[in-house]
């Protein structure tokens, strides 16, 4: 993917209400292609004032992948997971935004790495719901809290 391909998809993200269908397409073309370019714009989104850049950057880096879909049985290939775990708990260390919680909650939770869990426990009793429901989905949707 070339870099105004990546520009244009990250400007997507940002399209429209948090939710949109056509916002999270973005989301999932940039996780597809892996490569490092995303890997450095999402990264630098962690550090923006606007806490739905901070949002969507956790988003995208805990899929990073790539994958052929030809490829049976589909089998991705992660990319930049520990890079990325770093980035996301860094951006936890001072955040109260609950939108951006709840990305970066959900986001360590893909990333599947089990020094995560005493990170998102500390949230279980948040006092936003959609904070609460991260960590619960993480503990019963990754299955490696348990």
């Amino acid at each position: 993917m070339d870099s105004e391909k990546i520009q244009s998809l990250f400007a997507q993200t940002l399209v429209g209400v948090y939710e949109s269908e056509e916002a999270w397409a973005a989301v999932f073309a940039l996780r597809m292609d892996g490569n490092r370019e995303i890997f450095e714009y999402a990264a630098a989104w962690c550090r923006s004032d606007g806490p739905v850049k901070r949002a969507r950057a956790a988003a995208i880096l805990c899929q990073l992948q790539r994958a052929s879909l030809l490829q049976m049985p589909y089998a991705p290939e992660w990319m930049f997971r520990d890079e990325s775990y770093e980035l996301i708990t860094n951006m936890l260390g001072n955040e109260k935004n609950p939108l951006v919680l709840d990305s970066a909650i959900s986001a360590l939770g893909h990333l599947r790495n089990p020094n995560a869990i005493p990170i998102i426990l500390r949230y279980q009793d948040h006092p936003d719901q959609d904070v609460r429901f991260a960590v619960a989905f993480d503990k019963a949707h990754n299955g490696f809290l348990f």
